[in-house]
């Protein structure tokens, strides 16, 4: 688990009265904790620091706000071990009838509610599918990268 440290500049301000209660906040997805970091989300700027301040980020305002809308969706819904094509579709980044594909080739398992009902989706398997997919863009990028070095593209 990555531990990071929310700091959030409030205007005219330093933030060094707030510094000590955000310094190692570590939090949870129980309600209680998302909307401690939603108020947090409601500063003008949030910076994002990794363990010991070894990298440090400056969010972007559209990067804060899915930020906000994500945490926004987790206090609304309440996850399930399994969810529907729309959802995996969704938390996929891609369309229903896709994941439909991927079901019906075998590379995403399933159960239907019936013997010709609604499919359903173990949750973790589309997470895995997630990660494995973001894998797959990164290698291919890194290809991008040294071929496009090899070519001399990338020289100054």
């Amino acid at each position: 688990m990555t531990v990071l440290d929310v700091h959030v500049e409030l205007p005219g301000t330093d933030g060094a009265a707030v510094a000590p209660l955000l310094h190692g906040l570590h939090l949870t997805d129980s309600p209680a904790d998302l909307r401690t970091f939603l108020a947090l989300l409601d500063g003008d700027a949030v910076h994002l620091a990794g363990a010991h301040d070894t990298v440090a980020v400056d969010l972007p305002e559209r990067l804060v706000e899915a930020i906000r809308d994500a945490v926004l969706s987790l206090l609304t819904t309440a996850p399930t071990d399994e969810v529907t094509t729309q959802e995996a579709a969704t938390m996929l980044g891609l369309s229903r009838p896709t994941v439909i594909k991927l079901l019906d080739d075998g590379s995403l398992p399933f159960r239907r509610t019936s013997e010709n009902g609604h499919r359903r989706i173990p949750r973790t398997t589309v997470t895995a599918h997630l990660r494995s997919m973001l894998d797959e863009r990164r290698k291919a990028l890194d290809e991008i990268v040294a071929t496009s070095d090899e070519l001399g593209f990338l020289d100054d």
